[in-house]
């Protein structure tokens, strides 16, 4: 099997023989990683099973990274795929484990909760993954200005309604 573009293009897009199982691969590792990181919340799992979690972390993080590259290499336009709703799930489901591997220690706890994004990777690993996302840009373009209103009114309530507690605190 020569890799060339095109052959890796048919892969990561999951049809013929190989990209049935590279889909398959991916979205059990989507599966796992999610399961370990929530797993790992636990302090008593965590404890007894962070050696583990910390391999299939970082075999994750491997795989989707490689899988990220791969896929801005066969791209036939890189800024294109780069702003795609797909191409931004792709790059949260690894970017804040390579903070973590970096910069160790508990710099970013507050980017943990994206790996919990690589949940939406198993909608891009199938059609209705591309359906899905053409539908939520379309509807975003659509009705923009009131998605941006009430995303304004959210967070201020969000904002006013942390304060008070902190407050009552």
């Amino acid at each position: 099997m020569i890799l060339n573009r095109s052959t890796v293009k048919t892969v990561l897009e999951g049809e013929g023989f190989w990209g049935r199982y590279f889909a398959t691969f991916l979205s059990f590792l989507v599966t796992l990683s999610a399961s370990t990181y929530s797993l790992s919340t636990v302090d008593e799992y965590e404890e007894r099973y962070n050696r583990g979690f910390l391999i299939v972390e970082y075999i994750a993080t491997f795989c989707f990274t490689l899988e990220y590259c791969l896929r801005v290499w066969v791209a036939d336009s890189i800024l294109y795929y780069a702003i795609s709703p797909i191409a931004v799930v792709d790059l949260l489901s690894f970017l804040p484990s390579w903070f973590d591997l970096v910069l160790p220690g508990n710099n970013f706890p507050a980017l943990q909760f994206l790996r919990v994004i690589r949940l939406l990777k198993l909608l891009t690993n199938s059609n209705l993954g591309s359906e899905a996302s053409d539908a939520f840009v379309k509807s975003f373009r659509e009705q923009k200005g009131v998605l941006v209103a009430a995303s304004f009114a959210g967070g201020s309530i969000w904002i006013i309604t942390s304060s008070l507690l902190y407050l009552a605190e």
